[in-house]
């Protein structure tokens, strides 16, 4: 892992030049704060006894943190609607609670054989415990920095609200509606 100057990016183009660097590759993202405390601490820990808080309220019900596991997204072998549909319940390109200062932890692929995937467990969780369908995956321990291949930094610039860029406000309207319409079609597709 090298440090680098964090990649700039509008919100209005992450899509198109963060999302990239992330296929094909199993990824946690965090803050820019939080990983130099995994810089310092040398892991990423499991958030199982809530002392990171939650980044969002389903974040308490969350099958990894249940389970004492690391949350994080698997972009291999994707399909564009799997990755659509991932965004829409979970925006990790840019989790606004995480701030504008971003890091994207990219897993070695030699520690890939050791990840948790849904396949593996769902028959062993609880109703209600949330997921997001296709992309989730787990590490079953806290994760050390040692298996961590690159860090991609992302400074984001988002427009004030009281601004919204008109193509997106259009585009993520669009995009609920997809997920609606897929939802009620397949009745299986939901994000938890």
């Amino acid at each position: 892992m090298s440090a680098h100057e964090p990649l700039v990016v509008h919100e209005s183009e992450l899509r198109v030049r963060v999302l990239p660097l992330l296929r094909e590759r199993v990824f946690h993202v965090t803050s820019r704060e939080r990983l130099q405390s995994m810089y310092d601490d040398g892991f990423i820990r499991s958030n199982r006894d809530a002392s990171f808080g939650n980044t969002y309220p389903q974040s308490a019900v969350n099958v990894g943190r249940r389970n004492g596991f690391v949350c994080l997204f698997d972009l291999r072998s994707q399909t564009e609607e799997a990755v659509q549909h991932g965004l829409g319940c979970f925006y990790f390109l840019a989790p606004p609670p995480l701030g504008d200062d971003l890091a994207f932890l990219l897993l070695a692929p030699a520690v890939y054989s050791q990840l948790v995937l849904w396949d593996d467990i769902k028959l062993t969780v609880e109703i209600g415990a949330f997921h997001i369908p296709d992309l989730e995956c787990w590490f079953p321990t806290d994760i050390p920095m040692s298996a961590i291949e690159r860090v991609e930094l992302v400074h984001v610039v988002r427009r004030p609200a009281e601004d919204p860029d008109p193509a997106v406000v259009a585009l993520a309207a669009a995009m609920r509606a997809d997920l609606a319409r897929n939802a009620k079609r397949r009745g299986t597709r939901r994000c938890n």
